[in-house]
């Protein structure tokens, strides 16, 4: 985007923020800590989509609001590892296939 400042065009980025819906017992924390990370004037696109997609792992579980349980902690590592491995080998039979 070109704005104009004295005369002079200047060009500007503009960052899209995206909007996110978290569930389960920690959605209330994920909204706020994503509001509080904005207001400091960070954009936080890629770090509220990881939150809305461990907010919705953690609906597999059942524990209190505002608590976090090494059980789902472990559970979201576990996923985690198990995603980079299949993605990992994901790219290598498709760089053995060119």
């Amino acid at each position: 985007m070109l704005i104009n400042i004295g005369g002079i065009y200047v060009m500007r980025n503009i960052i899209s923020i995206f909007h996110y819906t978290y569930q389960g017992p920690l959605a209330k924390i994920c909204e706020n800590f994503i509001e509080e990370k904005r207001a400091l004037g960070y954009s936080y696109n890629t770090e509220a989509k990881r939150l809305r997609e461990f907010s919705c792992f953690s609906t597999n579980y059942d524990f209190p609001t505002n608590v976090l349980p090494e059980n789902v902690v472990n559970g979201w590592i576990a996923r985690s590892s198990l995603l980079v491995s299949f993605l990992a080998l994901s790219s290598c039979r498709i760089c053995s296939d060119i």
